[in-house]
């Protein structure tokens, strides 16, 4: 533009507004309630064609879904899966949406896409059932050896029904959050900036990654610091103890990372940069139809990705 050879074009930022507007007048209408959502033909579909949409399911607990058939099969080729679910990005109607991920030799893949009405367990067995049915109608095993999700206990349960053999992992980031949530709440940020004191409240949120065998021991040590120095930090332990020790809907295999080390995350940090990147490219709450045009969007860089991946081996 600078140099005169561009001058009779317009800038995007002049035209947004007008190209969003006719973009919208090729969408069908946009559904005003859940049962009315009927999806077009060509939205079943991934950009190369591929059926794509596995759930559909009716109300209560709707839930909308896809995976390609090469998403499947690297949902069965790889047996660590990541599970995690946002709400700004969700269409509109819908609370969520959720995401998988494997997590194979090269890089963090999103691999299903989904969008719930509801956080019910009823609504993640809904999609888990229909994952699996889908899988095995396409004869194609799922049978995975880990998921890592965040402390939900609808997702926990509904993992357990779908896939039993699964054993179910606690996002580490989530359980080193919910340590600090309960510091701010008893008012023990003042006293936690000690280094003493700094020093205990990283040991427990290192307890996850210490072999089980040892979690008890350590917490006694750490509980003698904490409270002959303070018993405002009573409340806390208690609740450590009581949350990640004792509390059987949280088994210690759950909590517990030592035998991920070094082998793959222990966080869901990378689905959460993934989710970053959604809110960079899609308004809050969308519409359902732009919703869907973008996890397409989505699904064909991930594959062109791992094709590229493959392709170095």
């Amino acid at each position: 533009r600078e140099n005169g050879t561009a001058g009779p074009v317009p800038v995007f930022g002049a035209w947004k507004s007008t190209l969003y507007r006719i973009r919208k007048t090729l969408l069908p209408p946009t559904p005003v309630s859940l049962s009315s959502i009927i999806i077009p033909d060509d939205m079943c579909y991934n950009n190369s064609k591929k059926e794509f949409l596995f759930c559909n399911s009716p109300t209560p607990h709707k839930v909308i879904a896809f995976a390609s058939e090469q998403a499947l099969k690297l949902l069965s080729n790889n047996p660590h899966w990541n599970g995690d679910g946002t709400f700004r990005t969700s269409p509109a109607l819908f609370t969520q949406s959720y995401y998988f991920h494997v997590w194979d030799e090269f890089s963090m893949k999103p691999i299903i896409f989904s969008c719930c009405e509801d956080k019910s367990e009823e609504s993640y067995r809904q999609l888990l059932q229909s994952l699996f049915t889908h899988a095995t109608k396409n004869n194609i095993v799922l049978n995975p050896s880990t998921i890592l999700i965040d402390f939900e206990q609808g997702m926990v349960n509904a993992i357990n029904d779908v896939f039993p053999h699964a054993l179910v992992k606690g996002c580490h980031f989530h359980f080193a959050q919910n340590i600090w949530k309960k510091i701010k709440k008893y008012n023990l940020v003042t006293l936690s900036k000690q280094e003493n004191i700094r020093r205990q409240i990283a040991n427990i949120i290192a307890l996850p990654l210490i072999s089980p065998n040892e979690v008890n021991n350590c917490m006694e040590k750490i509980i003698d610091e904490l409270c002959n120095y303070d018993t405002k930090f009573e409340k806390l332990t208690d609740y450590v103890i009581k949350n990640y020790i004792e509390d059987a809907r949280f088994p210690v295999q759950m909590r517990n990372h030592f035998d991920t080390i070094g082998q793959r995350p222990r966080t869901n940090n990378h689905l959460e940069g993934y989710h970053r990147q959604l809110n960079a490219r899609v308004r809050t709450n969308p519409d359902l139809w732009t919703w869907i045009n973008e996890v397409k969007s989505s699904e064909e860089s991930v594959m062109c990705r791992y094709e590229q991946e493959q392709a170095q081996k």
